[in-house]
């Protein structure tokens, strides 16, 4: 199924269908492509452009999609508007795909940054309860791997807790700055003739506001790039973490022990716990 093509007579080459296919990885993004069609047709409804009877058909049908999805379609956005059946086309009303790929990908990243806090500060304040229990147990700081000052137990799994303190920071900023406006209305760089109102559909999907510029608001992946920096900087002090407990855990220093659970052994040294 294609939503393009209006002005063509010939089929396309199946290469050229298999090369523009996406649903394979945007079908993630489904649920937040039938939230933000709910919020488009109920804002059609709102301004008068649907009738009640025509948004009512779609609003159930987006609230019912299936949940494997999957068929011959070009990308996720196809797949939603063939299961909305014949009134599906009404889908595409003072909207195009590029301002709602954008508008989806802001809602994945926006709850991603969410659920990635989640289990961020979920570490964190694991460390923060071992870090009480050992407020007053000594053991050597190192510095290159010598030991260099004596540091108690708790000042060392705080350093990692200051760490992850910065990184939930820095997940907010992101969420901001993906929260701060929505591209729903831009259609494909110059808005519409419709008499839309993008400001009632971006308070609809939680937004702090529309977009304020149409061309910049289809385009602009900045807030992709500043997602990818604050878990790349967050996976480094995990990797550091985690380093940590590997050196603590071997003979050399033996100041811990990890539970079988979350160890592996070796086929050759039986006598081995990595």
């Amino acid at each position: 199924m294609k939503v393009w093509g209006g002005v063509f007579t010939g089929a396309s080459d199946p290469r050229m269908d298999a090369f523009g296919a996406s649903l394979h990885i945007d079908k993630r993004l489904a649920p937040m492509d039938a939230a933000a069609n709910r919020a488009h047709i109920e804002m059609l409804q709102y301004c008068g452009i649907l009738s009640e009877a025509q948004a009512a058909p779609l609003l159930h049908a987006l609230s019912h999609l299936p949940t494997e999805v999957e068929g011959p379609f070009e990308d996720v956005h196809t797949w939603v508007e063939a299961h909305c059946g014949e009134a599906g086309e009404n889908l595409r009303i003072a909207r195009s795909r590029n301002d709602l790929v954008a508008t989806d990908l802001k809602l994945w990243c926006r709850q991603a940054c969410v659920e990635l806090a989640h289990g961020v500060l979920s570490v964190g304040q694991a460390l923060l309860g071992r870090a009480q229990e050992h407020a007053a147990t000594l053991m050597p700081g190192y510095t290159h791997l010598q030991r260099a000052q004596p540091v108690t137990v708790g000042h060392h799994l705080m350093a990692w807790q200051a760490m992850l303190e910065r990184d939930l920071a820095r997940l907010g900023s992101v969420f901001n700055e993906i929260n701060a406006t929505c591209p729903l209305g831009a259609g494909s760089l110059a808005t519409t003739t419709w008499p839309i109102q993008p400001e009632w559909t971006a308070r609809r999907l939680g937004f702090a506001g529309p977009f304020t510029n149409s061309m910049d608001a289809v385009s602009d992946r900045d807030f992709v790039l500043s997602l990818h920096y604050a878990m790349t900087t967050c996976m480094g002090h995990l990797s550091r973490l985690a380093e940590d407990l590997i050196l603590w855990s071997t003979a050399e220093f033996g100041f811990a022990s990890l539970p079988d659970a979350f160890t592996t052994g070796s086929s050759l040294m039986p006598q081995k716990k990595n």
